[in-house]
């Protein structure tokens, strides 16, 4: 059986993912390494919904797909999340796959820029959602 205090400690552990991929995002972002700033800027968002997702799903293995499903569905169909969140989510995914996958693709220093603006955004709304949600999860556990 899972415990609450497993799924707390996979949550924390993917916020803190969340938190590292965002901080490099914006190293790279300084050193104009702007290809790797689209793809550690989608992760930090990834891995901040993963976290969140684990207080839904506990720890079912996620895909790309699966999380964006799961999060959409939990968090941006019920209001919790702002329902811009779901097209800036699908911005970094696009942009990440453009700068994985496409030959030649140039990144400028103003789509890095806003993908830094929008990963920005979500990880600190998300990392919110992430504080409340410990907080409801920590009372729930000291009434059992």
């Amino acid at each position: 059986m899972i415990q609450k205090n497993d799924i707390l400690a996979l949550a924390k552990w993917r916020m803190e993912k969340s938190k590292n991929e965002f901080e490099l995002a914006k190293k790279l972002y300084s050193q104009k390494e702007y290809s790797e700033v689209l793809v550690k800027a989608y992760y930090a968002v990834f891995h901040a919904m993963q976290a969140l997702n684990c207080f839904n799903i506990g720890f079912e293995k996620e895909t790309h797909k699966s999380t964006g499903i799961h999060f959409r569905k939990d968090y941006i169909a019920t209001g919790k999340v702002e329902k811009i969140a779901s097209s800036y989510i699908s911005y970094l995914q696009r942009m990440r796959e453009k700068a994985d996958y496409e030959d030649f693709y140039m990144v400028t220093d103003k789509i890095a820029q806003d993908v830094i603006t929008k990963a920005d955004y979500l990880t600190k709304s998300l990392y919110e959602m992430y504080l409340s949600k410990i907080q409801t999860f920590n009372l729930e556990n000291t009434k059992s």
